[in-house]
């Protein structure tokens, strides 16, 4: 039987709050399809464990750390002990089961112990990139850290320069690389990745899930799903919906999801005066988060930096219109959806001005419902996890490698 070992160590978890990315839901979607066609399935993660979490029943290996951490500096000072916790797992794992070592995600955490792990058994290593926040010279590299930093300090931006560095460079030693849309793929060949052993994937959707999740009444106006850090477009959200109630008084919005900008996005709404206007719900399991977005009128995602944004696919399949900044990554994959608005990047009054246009025009918001749920289907985890199972079966024959068998 085929198997693999995957590396989720989320990171973002570390702190004070539970939080679920992007990255690490398309990761355990994927795992947990292998798994029911028959791939033996191990993970090692940190506590809580994102797999279990999702409901997967492969074998999960969790590691505890022994301190909740917050911010670069602690991270990397913790690493090798992560490291030689996760390395402490291995003899619970019988190596005649893998076939293959994945690194989750591009997050240096989840990228050396897979890479180290793949040497001590002498398997092929995978690596998953869910970012474009990469460059070909350490100084673009340095300033796009130091933008999608919370707080954009030398030596934080230095730190997360330099192992995002080393990241690259034991990557480029993987047997194959998985790019989560056309923009990564292209900032990966840049950097040098061979364009053979590079496969776009994209994401896929809980339709059950969602289909399941009941329509309510439409209690927000505006709603915002996603890490609350600076990248996310947090700072600009609230800016852009302090515009939108000096037009609409009791236009109400709501934040799904926690991280390291929650106190400054708090601090920022009580300046502004509209603490009524706006509510967070903290961290939110899985499924909950699809009624929370039937609830609401419009999605609002004015995040600077993606790889694809899981999120703007679930609001759509939500049956919700969407405003967003016009980066690449969004013009490559909804610029066919007509539900899509997309407002200069930083552009907080044009982004007010979006928001506020399709409140007044609820025949507008009836239309985009249909538009976006028809064009959400096409996302199906089922068919990128048999994709991506194609593409390693692929390479490991042509490298004489025993190849995985797909029910």
């Amino acid at each position: 039987m085929f198997g693999v070992i995957s590396v989720i160590s989320n990171p973002a978890a570390w702190g004070k709050e539970n939080l679920l990315g992007g990255a690490e839901i398309k990761a355990v979607n994927i795992l947990k399809r292998w798994h029911s066609y028959g791939v033996h399935v191990h993970t090692l993660e940190t506590y809580p464990s994102i797999s279990k979490l999702m409901g997967a029943n492969y074998d999960v290996h969790t590691v505890c750390l022994p301190i909740r951490l917050r911010g670069i500096i602690p991270v990397l000072l913790m690493m090798p002990i992560l490291f030689l916790k996760f390395i402490s797992k291995l003899p619970a794992i019988d190596p005649r089961q893998i076939d293959a070592v994945i690194a989750s995600t591009s997050n240096l955490s989840d990228v050396a112990p897979a890479w180290f792990i793949s040497k001590v058994l002498r398997k092929p290593l995978i690596v998953a990139f869910t970012i474009v926040a990469y460059a070909t010279s350490a100084s673009v590299l340095y300033r796009k850290m130091k933008e999608a930093r919370e707080e954009p300090g030398i030596i934080d931006s230095l730190l997360i320069t330099l192992s995002s560095l080393i990241m690259l460079k034991l990557s480029k030693s993987a047997f194959l690389v998985f790019a989560l849309s056309e923009p990564v793929a292209e900032v990966l060949r840049a950097l040098g990745f061979p364009n053979e052993k590079l496969y776009i994937t994209g994401v896929g959707l809980e339709h059950d899930q969602i289909d399941e999740s009941p329509e309510g009444q439409k209690e927000y106006d505006g709603v915002f799903l996603g890490r609350v850090v600076k990248s996310k477009g947090v700072e600009d959200l609230i800016n852009a919906w302090n515009i939108v109630v000096k037009s609409k008084p009791y236009a109400r919005l709501l934040v799904i999801g926690s991280g390291s900008f929650m106190e400054k996005a708090r601090r920022l709404i009580a300046h502004l005066g509209i603490e009524n206007n706006v509510k967070f719900t903290g961290f939110v399991r899985t499924a909950k988060r699809f009624s929370y977005l039937k609830a609401s009128k419009i999605f609002i995602f004015p995040s600077k930096f993606e790889g694809w944004a899981l999120a703007v696919a679930e609001a759509l399949a939500c049956g919700l219109s969407v405003v967003c900044y016009e980066i690449p990554v969004f013009k490559k994959n909804f610029k066919e959806c007509e539900s899509v608005l997309m407002v200069q990047l930083g552009d907080t009054r044009e982004l007010a001005d979006a928001i506020l246009r399709l409140l007044d025009d609820e025949e507008a918001l009836r239309r985009n419902s249909e538009i976006s749920k028809k064009f959400a289907r096409k996302f199906d985890w089922d068919q990128i996890a048999r994709f991506e199972l194609e593409a390693i079966k692929t390479h490991l024959t042509k490298a004489g490698v025993n190849e995985p068998s797909i029910k």
